[in-house]
């Protein structure tokens, strides 16, 4: 008498509170060490000089350069300077990162001068846009070679336990360009190779990058971006694309699974968007579009309404909209075609697809229904009333289901 007897089944799911997690991000260390050599490749204007000198405002004290056009160019003289009085001792050198003697003749310079290298943001680039049809063989190889052979032999050449390996891709490898197949393709390799070294226990991140205002090719290019704007693309600026760069650094992992960050997506308008958002890859981000939200934002917004609805019948109604949003993100379905009355199992719903859909309903929604409960419920209708039941956001007066 007087005791508690608690039984765990393994497939229970118990959320764990971390009372130091908000003391240690307030208090996170620099995020670049003193006594390391990072690697910058690629141009040393527009957002090559702004990640460089951000990086030394971070931290950074020795930074290495790696450009086809070396020392010698007025940006190279300009960004130096600036550094220096920065009190970032900073090297540029000559280097075509896509030859791999290149590379080593570089690396093999700072082995006596420098701290070992700690870290790479690989922004090396070439463009040549043209239509596919008209599209020469050299123009193709010019503009891969930068991002696919560099950075294979970035990832060869360098210190396999590196801090971090960032590769700036592009936001023409998740949607496509017209006239920019080769970029595309390079940009795409990028995201596959972040996922690769992962794979192989080592740290990387790409991130796509969209239209970046005020600096780069974008700042001399109106019509291109007037183009954009008209797309649907969302604009940054230097300040928010520093911010993801510190992200995804201070995130890097050498564990696998998605390895890039996608920007640059503003909302969807079915009369002007790129026809290649209305693919099914697009699904989830086009239901968000439809409800004027980002994914974090939809976390956010969907907790707080359940904790506010103050009857079951509302509480359903934002458990059964956030339940097809689901649907579609894993399936691919038309969104219009999702049906309530349809049961997971019509949607193709397998075991594993339920394991994570029950980890989701634990953590957006703090309720716990086992995996056979979910694939058992006839009617995505009735597994609401299920996830509503066990959630304990959801307070529930005088309504009726």
């Amino acid at each position: 008498m007087g005791k508690l007897v608690a039984v765990v089944e393994q497939t229970a799911v118990v959320k764990y509170h971390n009372p130091h997690g908000h003391h240690a991000r307030k208090h996170r260390g620099p995020l670049f060490r003193h006594d390391a050599s990072y690697l910058l490749v690629g141009g040393l204007g527009g957002i090559g000089r702004e990640t460089a000198l951000w990086m030394a405002s971070c931290g950074a004290r020795h930074l290495v350069m790696l450009s086809r056009s070396g020392p010698d160019s007025a940006a190279a003289h300009h960004t130096t300077a600036e550094l220096q009085a920065a009190g970032c001792t900073t090297t540029v050198l000559r280097c075509d990162v896509s030859d791999a003697v290149s590379l080593a003749t570089a690396l093999a310079s700072l082995e006596a001068t420098h701290p070992p290298v700690r870290g790479v943001i690989q922004g090396a680039m070439v463009l040549r846009d043209s239509m596919l049809a008209n599209m020469t063989l050299d123009d193709y190889t010019a503009v891969l070679k930068p991002k696919v052979q560099g950075t294979w032999n970035l990832h060869h050449q360098l210190p396999a336990d590196m801090d971090f390996f960032l590769m700036e891709s592009s936001i023409s490898g998740i949607v496509g360009n017209a006239t920019q197949a080769a970029y595309a393709a390079a940009n795409t390799f990028l995201d596959a190779f972040a996922r690769y070294r992962r794979s192989r226990g080592q740290a990387a991140t790409t991130v796509d990058i969209g239209a970046v205002e005020g600096i780069g090719y974008l700042a001399q290019h109106d019509d291109l971006k007037h183009a954009m704007e008209r797309q649907g693309f969302d604009f940054t600026d230097c300040n928010r694309l520093m911010r993801l760069f510190e992200f995804a650094i201070r995130n890097s992992t050498r564990e696998p699974g998605a390895a890039h960050i996608v920007t640059g997506l503003g909302p969807w308008h079915p009369d002007t968007s790129l026809p290649a958002l209305s693919a099914p890859l697009f699904a989830r981000y086009r239901a968000l579009s439809a409800r004027g939200t980002t994914a974090v934002e939809a976390s956010d917004t969907l907790r707080s309404a359940l904790k506010q609805s103050n009857t079951l019948n509302a509480a359903l109604a934002l458990i059964l909209s956030a339940l097809v949003d689901q649907i579609v993100l894993r399936t691919g379905a038309p969104i219009e075609n999702v049906s309530t009355s349809k049961s997971l199992h019509d949607y193709g719903i397998d075991s594993l697809q339920a394991v994570e859909l029950r980890n989701w309903l634990s953590k957006e929604m703090d309720s716990l229904v086992p995996i056979l409960e979910l694939l058992a419920a006839e009617s995505l209708d009735s597994l609401a009333v299920k996830i509503a039941q066990r959630s304990r956001l959801v307070v529930a007066t005088n309504g009726n289901a």
